[in-house]
């Protein structure tokens, strides 16, 4: 019977996750495949997405902005059978390549959400159509990722290379203490063609309040 969930949920997840990507992103979202376990994230489903990039449009058509060898999710096993709800618990990112980048206007790469209509913004009182998804997360864990800041505007340039991080906290919660702990073997930076730092090591431990009503 476990063997046979994969079979029986990954149709219908698989479509969820297209649904939700194409609903909320400004963005083409490719991805080699899709998989589900149980074995993977018992007692919660796994699921994985292989070779995800998220491809910019206009300013920024065919320039990457994320990219994972495998951006992988625990999910309550019981919300998938409640087919509603579905709680995502855990996020880990596998290889991912980040590239923010602002142009020389000040647009911003990463401003990828679909806007709000004039008529919806104007429709105070409507209640929002809710997503399939619920975010519930207790932990982010990044392996190996790579990040790249290009600031166009102000010719200032970053890189973090061999990142890895582990971020941890109640998220169902409107206030919320995350344990932020990492490493990135490899921090340059330039500004105006010099470069002020290079091939630096960065170490991180900290206890982040956060508000998660305004997500700051």
């Amino acid at each position: 019977v476990v063997a046979v969930i994969p079979i029986i949920f990954k149709p219908q997840l698989l479509e969820l996750a297209k649904t939700e990507i194409n609903k909320n992103l400004n963005a083409t979202v490719e991805f080699s495949d899709f998989n589900v376990s149980v074995f993977k994230g018992f007692p919660d489903l796994y699921v994985g997405l292989d070779n995800l990039n998220v491809i910019g449009k206009d300013e920024f058509e065919g320039k990457t902005f994320v990219s994972f060898d495998e951006l992988s999710l625990t999910v309550n096993i019981m919300s998938v059978f409640r087919r509603e709800n579905i709680q995502v618990k855990s996020i880990s990112l596998i290889n991912p390549t980040i590239n923010v980048i602002y142009n020389a206007e000040g647009k911003a790469n990463w401003d990828i959400t679909i806007p709000a209509t004039e008529d919806e913004a104007e429709a105070d009182d409507a209640v929002p159509e809710p997503s399939a998804l619920q975010i519930a997360l207790e932990k982010i864990v990044v392996q190996n990722g790579e990040v790249f800041y290009i600031d166009d505007a102000a010719d200032m340039q970053a890189y973090l290379g061999e990142l890895n991080m582990d971020i941890s906290g109640n998220t169902t919660l409107d206030y919320t203490d995350l344990l932020m702990a990492g490493t990135a073997n490899r921090f340059d930076f330039t500004m105006d063609g010099l470069p002020y730092i290079r091939k630096a090591k960065v170490k991180l431990d900290a206890i982040v309040g956060a508000d998660l009503n305004t997500f700051t």
